[in-house]
């Protein structure tokens, strides 16, 4: 924590804007950078005059959103050669990924929206976008959205509770992390649940038919 505190710190008092702005955009190319914690910290400097909200937050977004459909446009490009290709070979096997593939094409939206709230799983969201085909213009309007309910409310905060932005953040990130284990613990169990129902009908069904081979 304190050397993300460091780099965000030293990024945002020694470039401003423009080093949020390639902070954010190597973020969402899947480089190590703080963007949260950096963005909170700029929502600190906005309250105490030292940034400009206006000029902020605009910046923000546009890194959020070009770095991701930077990212779009290599995994369009170069995505299924390197999964298809390389993954076998590291031990991903081609019916996972085609299983991952297809669960993707269905929830991109709600990836793209959501996926800059879980450190790492925003870092591959852009590429697999461009993975699945998603068109160039449907995946813009999306980043942009997610861009905005991300970037927005993270700024906000720094603005609000001004010196206290660290230890917010770092109660955010705590009940943040167990809302997002509950919520997938509560998928799994749905997604089990209603295979067991099937695989329950199933047999059901097989059963009866051995009864009446007439049905």
């Amino acid at each position: 924590m304190d050397a993300l505190k460091e780099t965000a710190h030293w990024v945002v008092t020694t470039y401003g804007d423009l080093g949020l702005f390639i902070g954010l955009f190597l973020e969402f190319l899947g480089l190590p950078f703080p963007g949260e914690l950096s963005q909170a910290f700029a929502g600190f400097l906005i309250s105490q005059d030292h940034l400009n909200l206006y000029m902020t937050l605009p910046v923000c977004v546009a890194g959020s959103l070009l770095g991701s459909m930077t990212a779009h446009v290599i995994g369009s490009r170069f995505g299924h050669r390197l999964l298809y290709d390389w993954g076998p070979r590291v031990g991903l096997k081609r019916q996972y990924i085609d299983k991952v593939e297809v669960w993707f094409r269905k929830n991109r939206r709600t990836m793209i929206l959501f996926s800059r709230w879980v450190l790492g799983v925003r870092h591959v969201t852009p590429y697999f976008t461009g993975l699945v085909g998603m068109p160039f213009w449907e995946t813009f309007f999306w980043n942009l959205i997610g861009s905005i309910l991300w970037c927005v409310p993270l700024i906000l905060i720094g603005v609000l509770v001004g010196e206290a932005y660290e230890v917010f953040m770092h109660a955010f990130h705590h009940y943040l992390s167990l809302l997002v284990w509950s919520l997938a613990l509560l998928a799994t169990a749905f997604y089990l649940f209603t295979w067991m129902g099937k695989r329950r009908k199933q047999t059901e069904s097989k059963t009866n038919a051995e009864k009446d081979p007439e049905i």
